[in-house]
């Protein structure tokens, strides 16, 4: 949690204390999974890349 604070109260990250208040569940899943989608995307290019002979 250290992007967040140990109380969402934000830091590097965004503030995460009333999240609940302005997004339904699903949509908190649908964000993470969105993140955490073009996180591995991003790390799966950094990788390609390196393999290339030019990388």
């Amino acid at each position: 949690m250290a992007c967040h604070g140990n109380n969402l109260e934000g830091g590097v990250g965004a503030k995460l204390q009333k999240v609940g208040s302005k997004l339904s569940v699903d949509q908190i899943k649908n964000q993470i999974i969105m993140v955490a989608v073009v996180c591995l995307l991003e790390s799966s290019k950094r990788m390609m890349l390196k393999k290339l002979p030019f990388g």
